[in-house]
């Protein structure tokens, strides 16, 4: 262990901070993938078209992403990570009520699109208190577990199990107010467990060090990790985009499941995500960030063929969700850990939020936009197939990283 690590705080607080940060994480999901189990409810409601289902996660994406550069490069400058946490998680907990009470798209879009700004800084700035308070030979597995467990256990699994009976129950409007209601308590308990960090960031990699001494937007884009991580987290912030926002259309209208069959498809795609969100990073520790990348990435293809080939069979589906999601325990290496280990620690925050930003916008809005226009242009199985390209695509990219995990890589 280093020096730097030996006179900082011990386990403890580590163990809390990736416990409340995994939470606040986790409902934020929540609070995002709640609109899209809601779905099937609100398109006769609001009499919504697939282009416009489309446009309601694209706009969330742009605002999140603009929001998390700006805001996690304000992070950087002032060192104020915990005020931005707090504010992040009482406007995003707000927005979900706002979301319960639209009485038209126009409305719900304008809720969608506060609930990005308030939600794109809190990944970068809560991965950058991870990155200063974990030893370097744990930083990949931490920040897939900070990153995948709870968006995972809280936004993929319980979120459709849960959004969808209480819709059930009591409508969809009071679905979205029932689902801002836990992130207005994760306020109080952030602001009695997080403190300021008191040591820098980490140091990077022997292999990139040298690329990244200057600070410029122009220098992070033009090094080649930053670069390759970017495209990567465009192709696959559409595919997830493009998967929580047509699958349950898909699974009710061309499968003819019910609704209750559908949840319990999509909470599968969070048990998955549990568990690689732990796997694929710890795997990355030992044998390489890029081989990870690479394979779990591949694995996100089994979705839209499994659905393509099995759309009546839930059990089929179900298998095929349970391997394809997979690809879910690569989003931490290619958004956090490798450019949190190629970059100059003064700009670790901003690199994440460059890498995070571009797949929200480049991938997030344009993904589900032009997958909404393809499904009206010819049916619900158009997504699918581009759900398949961009997985193959990502995972050919991860080929071309550099490798920068510290036992393959070594420090600098």
């Amino acid at each position: 262990m280093t020096e730097a690590y030996q006179t900082q705080p011990g386990r403890t607080y580590e163990v809390r901070l990736i416990t409340v940060l995994t939470v606040t994480f986790g409902l934020a999901f929540f609070d995002r993938n709640a609109i899209n189990q809601l779905m099937p409810y609100l398109v006769p409601a609001l009499k919504l078209s697939n282009t416009q289902v489309g446009l309601l996660s694209s706009a969330l994406s742009i605002s999140w992403a603009v929001s998390g550069y700006l805001v996690g490069s304000l992070s950087d400058r002032t060192g104020r990570q915990k005020a931005i946490l707090l504010l992040s998680v009482l406007v995003f907990s707000l927005c979900s009520f706002l979301s319960g009470q639209a009485q038209s798209y126009g409305v719900l879009l304008l809720a969608r699109m506060l609930m990005g700004v308030s939600e794109g800084p809190l990944l970068p700035v809560a991965q950058s208190l991870v990155a200063m308070e974990v030893e370097p030979a744990r930083r990949g597995v931490t920040m897939g577990v900070m990153q995948t467990f709870g968006a995972n256990l809280l936004g993929n699994f319980a979120a459709p199990l849960v959004i969808v009976a209480m819709a059930t129950a009591f409508g969809w409007r009071m679905a979205f107010n029932l689902a801002g209601i836990p992130g207005l308590l994760m306020v109080a308990i952030m602001a009695l467990v997080l403190r300021t960090p008191s040591r820098a960031a980490p140091t990077p990699t022997a292999a990139c060090v040298a690329k990244t001494d200057a600070g410029s937007f122009r220098r992070l884009l033009g090094t080649r990790n930053i670069f390759i991580c970017l495209i990567i987290s465009v192709l696959m912030v559409a595919w997830m985009t493009i998967a929580w926002t047509f699958l349950p259309l898909y699974y009710v209208q061309v499968g003819g499941l019910p609704a209750r069959t559908m949840s319990i498809l999509m909470a599968l795609f969070g048990i998955s995500g549990m568990a690689v969100g732990f796997v694929v990073p710890k795997l990355s520790d030992r044998l390489g960030r890029r081989r990870a990348i690479f394979v779990s990435t591949l694995l996100g293809g089994c979705i839209p063929l499994g659905a393509l080939l099995f759309a009546h069979a839930p059990a089929a589906l179900g298998f095929c969700a349970l391997v394809g999601w997979t690809a879910s325990g690569a989003f931490p290496l290619f958004m956090a850990t490798v450019p949190t280990e190629i970059v100059n620690p003064r700009l670790t925050t901003r690199a994440m939020a460059l890498v995070m930003g571009a797949g929200e916008v480049l991938g997030g809005f344009s993904g589900p936009a032009l997958a909404g226009v393809a499904a009206d242009a010819s049916d619900l199985r158009a997504p699918l197939y581009i759900l398949l390209a961009l997985s193959t695509l990502a995972g050919t990219l991860a080929l071309l990283l550099a490798e920068t995990a510290p036992s393959l890589a070594g420090p600098r």
